[in-house]
């Protein structure tokens, strides 16, 4: 498990349609502002993971996850936060389509390890 500084952002829809681009979106977002370590609730996200929508389900890691949706980033806050608060990022736009998005910056933010397993096709 990895503890560190970063923040917590909360995505919350009542209308359910948060989709896996928003969650997507989000990461990418925090993984520019130089995030070390990113999870949404509780899936930890390394360079094999998935997320996408099927059936009008949101998996990441091949687990489903529901709303609320928490989104862990672990790295300087001041860069995280910035990439959250960009005028015209990703965060208003989920605003904008009514869904509720807040974060809480946090030096305590516990991230489980990745459970799943990683394989290797092409390296020797």
């Amino acid at each position: 498990m990895l503890k560190d500084l970063g923040i917590i952002l909360t995505i919350e829809d009542e209308e359910n349609n948060v989709s896996a681009n928003d969650l997507l979106n989000i990461v990418y977002e925090f993984k520019y502002a130089g995030a070390e370590a990113i999870s949404i609730n509780k899936e930890r996200i390394v360079g094999t993971s998935d997320i996408f929508d099927v059936n009008g389900r949101i998996l990441v890691n091949g687990t489903r996850i529901e709303g609320p949706y928490e989104i862990k980033a672990i790295g300087d806050i001041s860069y995280l936060e910035s990439s959250i608060n960009s005028k015209g990022g990703y965060k208003d736009d989920l605003e904008a389509d009514g869904k509720k998005v807040y974060y809480e910056k946090n030096e305590n933010i516990q991230i489980e390890k990745y459970d799943g397993v990683m394989e290797i096709n092409y390296g020797k």
